[in-house]
């Protein structure tokens, strides 16, 4: 019998496998949106009845708007009336429920073009006369296809309700106006109220209750896919915490590049409240000594309480609290909440950080939303628990009231609507909790004048190491160019905002598990191997850990990285090497049986890692990253389809190759090894 060969011209054959490469990309985004939409509307009803009382007791009516718009998705398979029922509300409200639904139905439909720089950008315009709006209502109105009338004129509302709010103009004027300018306008003043739902849904967006907001990641992701640079590592990191270390040794502008960042997001309108007075803002930014959003603070070695940073109350000459610059910046950025308040800790490790920052520590660890407000801990307890006290004439002083004076001379109890009002109650209720948009950076500096870090601080701060120097930036004055052109993308585009980035960031990992999908299996399994390996070690990771590996994850997509390995790679450096020192004997793998286990399950492999030294945590950490995070191309749909090929074809085809590149965690494991033979005792930290 003759042999045949099948003989396919190399054209088809790239053909074939192009086809089939898109054939499995294709499936695997049909899994994944199928797995994010099932994630993301997988409320059950006891948790949207839930979800309804609370909103119901704080806004009434306008619940019902805000309840259908967040959770509209999981609402569409639900009995309302039900819902209504077993939340303790009346059987009619079932009909309001039914409104904010279609209101839902429009916003996602997006008929009236209604999206973030609607609600959240500062420079929306505003100077629209009644005639203007009248008009745009007409229009509205007029297009409204199936959309109901009433659901069109809180979508109205909701989108031109800053030009409403700030011109104090009524909703019943403009539906007058409509009607003088068109005989044949519908919308009656029976409207007016579900208008003013509209206008009211928009301060709610505006102010983030319950955590309403745009989604920003799409716009985001385009807008810096292109420009990733070492400035997105240090946004990456505060956009998933606001409390970030910068190590490095003296001179490498640590301090600097905080300074940077709050001239990259302070706004004109608040430098000019400081006395700018330039024509030329965009530039002018960039050469700000002391932006309004930036404050450095030195720290002295003879700092071993929290005085010094959240003040004392004294009885010298007369009972006062004494309050610290740090505090007097906290307060400035709770009555500016939309921009990103910026505390330079300068020289941080040089008094134990434990001792004078302890209030601060176990408050950043509280962060939650309460009813759509973000909350804390008080770092001073509530002002009103002072109580009394005698003056030096013997006179009763009301010590909350004397604190609420000190920090705002100029309020007046008359003003109780203004924002400064709501502050000053937050304070004397709740107490001086950290608002969301302060930054806390502390520079690091490790030589025989300072304290290391215990792993108390070391889990609540991201840390970044920034021992880079390049001269030949430092010579062309470019070294500030990366964050330029990060800050020109977002001016350049109006569906993002950077402010928002860093002030609006996610608290709890499920609040990204259904974005994530796959990649969130991908981290757990990674931390999995990681805490097999660290087990019965003082290093073993905890919750914390992987609630903030998946926001860090979630914050690298959302600022334009869409390789998860390169983020795992930032984030291992960042909270897990950092955590590791010791001595040869503390790092040592033994061969007793309980070592054994720990190695097996971590899927270590000994002789791979005994490469590059005696086994021990570090030379198992590194087979375990270079296992996980070196093979890029395993993460790709085409290496499915390319695998078999190869093994017809004496060449390998290029989408199988491996990347030879190191990763930085693995460049410094190796360092950190080598340190650990010269000095028996190695630390992230030197």
């Amino acid at each position: 019998m003759a042999d045949y060969q099948l003989i396919v011209p190399k054209e088809k054959l790239q053909k074939v496998l192009t086809d089939e490469i898109k054939a499995v990309r294709e499936k695997k985004q049909k899994i994944r949106r199928r797995r994010y939409n099932k994630m993301v509307q997988n409320f059950s009803f006891n948790e949207l009845v839930s979800y309804l009382k609370d909103m119901n007791k704080e806004y009434g009516s306008l619940s019902y708007y805000l309840f259908a718009i967040k959770y509209g998705e999981s609402l569409k398979d639900k009995n309302l009336t039900e819902i209504i029922r077993s939340a303790g509300l009346t059987k009619s409200m079932s009909k309001e429920l039914s409104k904010g639904l279609r209101l839902y139905k429009v916003l996602k439909s997006n008929d009236f073009e209604i999206d973030k720089s609607d609600i959240q950008n500062p420079n929306t315009r505003i100077n629209y006369s009644l005639s203007d709006l009248a008009n745009i209502l007409y229009q509205m109105e007029s297009n409204r296809n199936e959309n109901g009338i009433g659901a069109t004129a809180t979508a109205f509302g909701f989108k031109y309700g800053k030009a409403i709010s700030e011109n104090l103009y009524s909703c019943g004027s403009i539906i007058d106006e409509a009607k003088r300018i068109f005989p044949d306008f519908s919308l009656t003043h029976t409207h007016d109220a579900t208008m003013k739902y509209g206008v009211d849904l928009y301060n709610m967006f505006k102010n983030k209750s319950f955590g309403l907001s745009f989604s920003r990641r799409k716009a985001v992701y385009k807008l810096l896919s292109n420009c990733i640079n070492s400035s997105t590592l240090y946004l990456t990191a505060l956009r998933t915490k606001p409390f970030m270390l910068l190590a490095g040794i003296s001179g490498t502008g640590k301090s600097r590049i905080v300074r940077k960042l709050a001239q990259a997001t302070v706004t004109e309108e608040l430098q000019r409240a400081e006395g700018y007075v330039g024509t030329d803002f965009a530039n002018d930014r960039w050469t700000l000594h002391s932006p309004a959003n930036f404050e450095l603070i030195q720290v002295k070695p003879n700092w071993h309480n929290s005085m010094d940073v959240i003040g004392y109350l004294s009885n010298i000459p007369s009972p006062h609290y004494v309050f610290t610059p740090f505090i007097e910046f906290v307060v400035k950025a709770w009555q500016h909440p939309e921009v990103p308040f910026f505390l330079c800790l300068d020289e941080m490790n040089l008094a134990p950080v434990e001792e004078y920052f302890a209030e601060f520590l176990s408050a950043i660890e509280s962060r939650s939303f309460e009813g759509g407000e973000y909350l804390t801990d008080p770092i001073i307890k509530p002002f009103n628990s002072f109580g009394m006290a005698k003056g030096e004439r013997g006179e009763d002083i009301n010590i909350g009231d004397m604190m609420t004076n000190t920090l705002f001379p100029n309020f007046k109890a008359s003003d109780a609507s203004s924002s400064v009002a709501r502050v000053v109650e937050h304070f004397r209720t709740r107490g001086l909790t950290l608002p969301k948009n302060l930054i806390v950076v502390g520079t690091v500096n490790m030589d025989e004048t300072t304290f290391s870090f215990s792993r108390k601080v070391l889990d609540r701060a991201m840390s970044v190491e920034m021992n880079e120097v390049d001269y030949d930036r430092f010579l062309t004055d470019t070294t500030d160019d990366d964050l330029k052109a990060i800050v020109k993308a977002f001016e350049e585009n109006s569906d993002a905002d950077l402010n928002a980035l860093l002030v609006d960031r996610h608290i709890e990992a499920r609040e990204v598990m259904g974005e994530l999908g796959d990649d969130a299996t991908f981290v757990i399994n990674y931390l999995k191997r990681i805490n097999a390996l660290l087990e019965g070690t003082p290093f073993k990771l905890g919750y914390r850990a992987a609630n903030e590996a998946l926001i860090y994850l979630q914050a690298s997509k959302e600022l334009g990285q869409a390789d998860r390995m390169a983020a795992m790679d930032s984030f291992t450096l960042m909270k897990i090497l950092s955590r590791i020192e010791g001595d040869e004997t503390k790092l040592k793998i033994t061969n007793s049986e309980a070592d054994k286990e720990r190695i097996a399950n971590a899927e270590v492999n000994v002789d791979e890692a005994k490469r590059y030294g005696d086994l021990n945590i570090l030379t198992a950490l590194r087979n375990i990253i270079t296992q996980t995070l070196g093979e890029l191309e395993n993460t790709h749909a085409e290496s499915d389809v390319t695998e078999e090929v190869a093994t017809e074809s004496d060449e390998e085809p290029a989408a199988t190759e491996r990347k030879k590149k190191e990763r930085q965690s693995v460049k410094k494991i190796d360092s950190m090894l080598s340190q650990l033979r010269r000095d028996h005792f190695v630390s992230f930290w030197n």
